[in-house]
């Protein structure tokens, strides 16, 4: 008769079997360097924005009327120039998420970002003003983030697509890099939470400016 087994002894695995918990080879499984875990984010992205994908696909843009940014936040569209719009067709196709950063130059500030909801040139509107009037580039956006955030917050972020340069250095149309492009927006996020802290804890005082003059007419011109 063979011995009870005690209910404080463990079951021994069969010879050649594999721990769960372990590959086939015997070695615990590890990260890859080059994958992108929530663990590298720097901050929680807001639940529904697929924008921390490693496909993500971030580009950067200028253009040289505030006025056309504000609009833009408000009715969801934009217009490119003709020299960037192959480089944002083509990475809508090959992507499900491509993230614009707003930067007017003369302000010295970025205006937030958005998500691109349809490919260039399926909207048209030739209403825009200055230099992007043309009806065939224009797309629908998301605006995820408005919030102006001053260029020396986003200076130390740099861009591994142009030689590590800063992020603020970018032309119009640059594509940012995965890592890059996730930082910036953590720090927009950050900075437009603190905001509303602010507005919160104290909901007499009015929001407070990034600039205490208003801009002059001819940052508002192309």
């Amino acid at each position: 008769m063979s011995p009870r087994r005690g209910r404080g002894l463990e079951r021994t695995p069969p010879a050649g079997s594999v721990s769960p918990n372990r590959i086939a080879d015997g070695a615990p499984k590890r990260k890859r360097q080059d994958d992108h875990t929530d663990d590298d984010i720097p901050s929680k992205r807001i639940p529904g924005r697929p924008i921390r994908k490693p496909t993500t696909k971030y580009f950067i843009m200028k253009p040289t009327r505030l006025e056309n940014v504000r609009r833009s936040q408000k009715i969801g569209l934009w217009c490119i120039h003709t020299d960037v719009r192959k480089r944002l067709r083509d990475a809508y196709h090959v992507t499900e998420t491509v993230i614009l950063f707003f930067t007017v130059e003369e302000t010295r500030h970025f205006q937030g970002y958005a998500k691109m909801t349809s490919n260039v040139g399926e909207v048209e509107d030739a209403s825009w003003e200055g230099k992007q009037g043309d009806p065939h580039n224009t797309f629908s956006v998301e605006w995820l983030k408005i919030v102006d955030v001053p260029e020396r917050s986003l200076v130390s972020i740099r861009n591994k697509s142009t030689n590590d340069y800063p992020v603020t250095a970018c032309r119009d149309g640059q594509e940012v890099h995965f890592t890059a492009g996730v930082q910036v927006c953590a720090l927009m996020d950050q900075m437009a939470a603190e905001q509303v802290s602010r507005r919160e804890a104290d909901p007499a005082s009015p929001p407070r400016a990034q600039n205490k003059t208003p801009p002059r007419p001819d940052m508002l011109r192309a």
